[in-house]
């Protein structure tokens, strides 16, 4: 199958381009969208042998254009004002080209439609997926793991502040999970297409949370509960955006049991995450994340490329 993953050079994209090429799914052609295909990161995919189409998500007949050829279809819902219009363009080019597999990835929960307009948009994107009638996989990622770094400053000096009420679970999941778990469904559409998936390795308490970073780093490590708005002081964001935080201490339901007992699928665990990433030491703290923040988060502007 020739697939083409949308975003191809932001964090989910480059997840499935990771495990399609990897080949433990089996073999696939990957052709990626992005906007410049001569930016660094394009240029190392094409080292890659990925075929390179430059193409913009506000241009329909474009994107029927890199649909040529294609079976497979990997669309990250981005956030932002276009979102409902990007969705529903990729899923009319894809119907229009006949694509017979269109992975769409959402966010987590995005479901309840908790009244927070980057949350509402991406069930309405997957509400006219639904309606359209092509053949597709939903996956809604929770937190990245990845976003965990910018909590470093503070974990250098023991601390671990975050806005989880006592007892709330944080859902969590490592971005390479996206690219894993897209790739098995484009190698088994039988079984994945008609699967919504709420995507998770772990929901850990705030406590919980610092005991991992603890145990990985072997130093101490304090939670600290801090208020919803006090954490989007932190982060510069505009005060509306603290109802989406407060949703955070909400239930919210994952998949990680059925992915692993129906789907032999395992999400990674934030521990298996950090011993990956930080058993080198504490990274440096991104200027902003690198995903989804949140459940229904995404960085637009890496995304997008």
């Amino acid at each position: 199958m020739r697939v083409l993953v949308v975003g191809a050079t932001g964090t989910q994209g480059g997840s499935v381009i990771d495990a399609l090429l990897d080949g433990e799914y089996g073999e696939f052609e990957v052709r990626g969208l992005t906007r410049d295909a001569t930016g660094e990161r394009a240029r190392a995919l094409a080292a890659r042998g990925v075929e390179l189409v430059e193409g913009d998500l506000a241009d329909p007949s474009g994107l029927a254009r890199s649909l040529e050829g294609v079976g497979g279809v990997f669309y990250p819902s981005f956030g932002g004002d276009r979102e409902a219009t990007y969705g529903r363009n990729v899923v009319d080019a894809a119907r229009g080209a006949g694509v017979t597999h269109l992975v769409v990835s959402t966010g987590g929960n995005c479901d309840d439609r908790p009244g927070i307009p980057h949350v509402d948009t991406k069930a309405d994107v997957e509400d006219y997926l639904r309606e359209s009638g092509v053949p597709a996989t939903v996956l809604r990622p929770h937190t990245f793991t990845s976003n965990l770094r910018m909590q470093a400053p503070a974990i250098r000096e023991g601390r671990f502040p975050y806005p989880l009420a006592g007892g709330a679970q944080l859902a969590l999941v490592d971005p390479r999970d996206v690219g894993r778990l897209a790739a098995r469904a484009f190698a088994d559409p039988d079984r994945f297409v008609g699967e919504t998936f709420e995507l998770a390795g772990d929901a850990l308490t705030l406590e919980e949370l610092a005991a991992a970073f603890a145990d990985v780093l072997g130093r101490e490590v304090e939670p600290v509960r801090i208020t919803p708005a006090a954490f989007v002081e932190r982060l510069g964001a505009p005060d509306s955006f603290r109802r989406f935080i407060e949703w955070q201490s909400e239930p919210h339901p994952t998949d990680t049991d059925r992915l692993r007992e129906a789907f032999d699928f395992r999400p990674a665990t934030l521990r298996e995450y950090l011993q990956q990433e930080w058993t080198a030491g504490i990274p440096e703290s991104p200027t902003r994340a690198d995903g989804a923040t949140r459940p229904g988060a995404r960085r637009e502007a890496t995304d997008r490329d």
